[in-house]
């Protein structure tokens, strides 16, 4: 292809490229409602399309407006100008290698929307490593045959714990956590086989905040159906009422009952707070869950389970 129609396809994809995003600032203006689902996504990887296609359909325009420009400087220069489309295609080949690298990066950065992101975690983070089911009282023989998760109790002194995907259930329970990531199990004081507190980092993916209050919210739903009474703080002294602005009692969500076992409900901020940044909204978050018995649940004194009505 010569310089000429290099130069008339390079110049019509950024003509193209600018005039993609005028119209959709344009439409954006008239208050055209921004597109959603699959038709964003599809337009998203439609623009980033033509950027890459932009970019290199301008190297044989550099390449051969350098090797114009200086063909009279003599052989090398001729020799260049013989060899340029081999030039253009190693040029090409490093830009492919370094997206092969740079584009799933992106992706996994979150550069276009959770959806991308997660579908190539998932594809990344391999097969399950098992089932795990613990719960506070279990004997650490129990866990073992109950589980299939390959389970490490050279410290079960002090702690039990891993990573990777895996499912988590609650022993005697509906309540199951198919993705799960981490796990931090301690044995009691007093016997050191039987487990005391396990804690499980249940979100598969960091997330927005709106995307864990969802999942909170469900989970919530859940332990409801499966019998957990929701608790809550009740502030008895004077003091306490003060300190919570007059409250007598707290919201309810955060903790669950069932057979002597206290379920909460945690999360974790997985990146810095930015100055200005709206509260309500900020952050990448992961769900938490922790098991606890109830006798030494610190503050169970404090709280109260409310029976369901008609149960």
């Amino acid at each position: 292809m010569t310089l000429r129609k290099n130069v008339i396809v390079c110049g019509s994809l950024f003509v193209i490229l600018i005039g993609t995003a005028i119209i959709g600032n344009v439409l954006q203006s008239a208050g055209m409602a921004p597109l959603s689902g699959r038709t964003s996504y599809l337009a998203m990887f439609g623009f980033f399309g033509l950027f890459m296609a932009f970019g290199f359909s301008a190297v044989p325009v550099m390449v051969k407006t350098v090797i114009a420009a200086q063909t009279r400087a003599g052989p090398v220069t001729e020799g260049l100008a013989r060899h340029q489309n081999a030039i253009i295609y190693v040029i090409w080949g490093l830009m492919l290698a370094g997206s092969v690298i740079a584009i799933p990066a992106a992706v996994v950065g979150g550069l276009f929307g959770d959806a991308p992101r997660q579908l190539v975690q998932r594809a990344l983070e391999g097969s399950s490593m098992g089932t795990l089911s613990a719960a506070p009282g279990m004997s650490l023989d129990e866990m073992t045959k109950k589980s299939t998760v390959p389970l490490n109790l050279k410290f079960a002194r002090t702690a039990i714990a891993g990573k990777g995907a895996f499912e988590f259930v609650v022993p005697h329970s509906s309540i199951r956590f198919p993705r799960a990531r981490s796990y931090f199990i301690t044995t009691r004081d007093d016997d050191h086989t039987k487990i005391n507190v396990v804690n499980i980092s249940t979100s598969p993916e960091k997330g927005s905040k709106a995307s864990l209050d969802a999942a909170d919210a469900a989970l919530r739903g859940e332990l409801a159906r499966d019998g957990w009474l929701a608790g809550h703080e009740v502030y008895r002294t004077a003091e306490s009422q003060r300190l919570h602005e007059g409250e007598k009692a707290g919201p309810e969500g955060r903790q669950y009952l069932k057979d002597g076992i206290v379920f909460t409900i945690n999360r974790n901020r997985m990146d810095e707070a930015q100055l200005q940044e709206d509260a309500a909204t900020a952050g990448e978050w992961i769900q938490y869950i922790e098991l606890w018995p109830a006798d030494s649940y610190p503050g169970f004194e404090r709280l109260v389970f409310p029976p369901v009505p008609g149960h």
